[in-house]
């Protein structure tokens, strides 16, 4: 195993870079178009990128943020020798690289699908410790890889696992195709390579066209069907590995076919959360689902906030969702918790229905008849598809007062 940094990979450091910008100007602005890919003699042209003063700002606290700039004294090296970040790519480049390089700390955003988004710290050993051991995994039937194809966000955490650390961490060759299809990037790939994708990446691309032989296929996000391994086997795939774990725990366990998951070394169960043995001493990690645990083995059994707390009251977000979609031409819903200023007690229900052209008052009327108050999403907004983050995740969107 090659220690090389990854950081000091130039092409992994710009694409963890390039992702996390997007993913920044995202929650600041929706309707983002993702910029053009840069190299470290590109500039970030504010007014050709379109990112006004106030979004540079944010972009740049968010970045001393996720490489705990602040408490390793990165920060204040870079103001002390170079100024404040201006608008070459080339110094953000060389901040994030001199950061990277002092930070035990790596801090991570979950995707703001159930909330406001949050910051979660991972040190930098465990995810190199993690990598390693889901490697030896992946070699066990003689798996090893040639290339990483990566259509991960590399800032995210899985991306950042398996996209960057672990090419990092062995030396191996590693793409990040971004706005392909999953037919596109199929074309390029070649017999060896991993490729690291979501499930919903996988749900499209597991059709009936063959695949090059000697392909391993790695998910990570929200459980892949059954029929998803039945599918890899048939379209050619040498094996397709799914990691289950979350932005707060990293990977938690994996499997390589239905069936239950196998815990990683990192946890064990307690109760009903796990331990994480790598923490000294151990500490008690609690996960956004519930599981059914028998040892080492574990089933995903529901996520834990399709039930929140709305004006005090206990309110069933599967329950909301299913009543949405019972209205006439509504194809599908998802409904999420939102607090203002992150105030709990203002906290209420908004929805996202699908198609656009419902009609918005009877829809409304309709949920009142059937929910409760609490229940009662605050907002609805119309759309021809649910929004779907860059990872393959449920993703937010704005919340607006007039939508419905």
């Amino acid at each position: 195993m090659h220690l090389a940094a990854w950081f000091e990979r130039p092409e992994l450091l710009s694409i963890w870079l390039q992702d996390f910008i997007h993913a920044q100007m995202k929650l600041l602005r929706p309707d983002f178009a993702r910029l053009p890919p840069l190299d470290e003699a590109a500039l970030l042209d504010r007014q050709h990128a379109g990112i006004d003063s106030i979004e540079w700002v944010e972009l740049a606290s968010a970045l001393f943020i996720a490489l705990d700039a602040e408490d390793t004294g990165a920060l204040r090296a870079h103001a002390e020798q170079r100024g404040q970040l201006g608008a070459r790519y080339a110094d953000w480049i060389g901040f994030a690289r001199n950061a990277a390089a002092l930070a035990p700390l790596l801090f991570f955003q979950t995707s703001g699908s159930t909330g406001a988004p949050k910051w979660h710290r991972h040190r930098m050993h465990d995810l190199l410790r993690e990598v390693t051991e889901v490697a030896a995994l992946l070699q066990l039937r003689g798996d090893t890889p040639r290339r990483v194809i990566s259509v991960m966000p590399a800032h995210h955490i899985y991306g950042f696992l398996f996209g960057v650390l672990l090419p990092a961490a062995f030396g191996w060759p590693a793409l990040h195709p971004r706005g392909l299809t999953p037919s596109q990037v199929r074309v390029m790939l070649q017999p060896g390579d991993l490729v690291v994708a979501h499930p919903a990446f996988w749900h499209v691309a597991l059709d009936a066209r063959r695949w090059p032989d000697s392909i391993i296929g790695l998910s990570a996000g929200q459980a892949l069907p059954a029929s998803a391994f039945v599918a890899a086997a048939q379209v050619g795939l040498s094996r397709l590995f799914e990691l289950y774990g979350a932005t707060e725990t990293a990977g938690v366990g994996w499997r390589d076919g239905p069936g239950d998951f196998t815990l990683l070394s990192r946890y064990q169960p307690f109760e009903a959360a796990l331990i994480d043995l790598w923490q000294q001493p151990p500490s008690r990690c609690e996960l956004p689902d519930l599981l059914q645990s028998n040892g080492q083995q574990f089933s995903v059994v529901a996520r834990k906030d399709q039930l929140v707390q709305v004006a005090g009251q206990n309110v069933s977000i599967a329950h909301v969702e299913q009543t949405l979609r019972s209205f006439p031409g509504v194809e599908a819903a998802r409904v999420r918790l939102f607090s203002p200023n992150e105030v709990s007690a203002l906290a209420r229900l908004h929805a996202f229905v699908v198609p656009a052209d419902i009609d918005a008052i009877a829809l409304r009327t309709y949920a009142t008849q059937k929910l409760d108050a609490a229940a009662m999403p605050q907002t609805i907004t119309f759309g021809d598809a649910l929004p779907i983050s860059d990872g393959g995740k449920a993703a937010s969107w704005p919340i607006q007062p007039k939508a419905s």
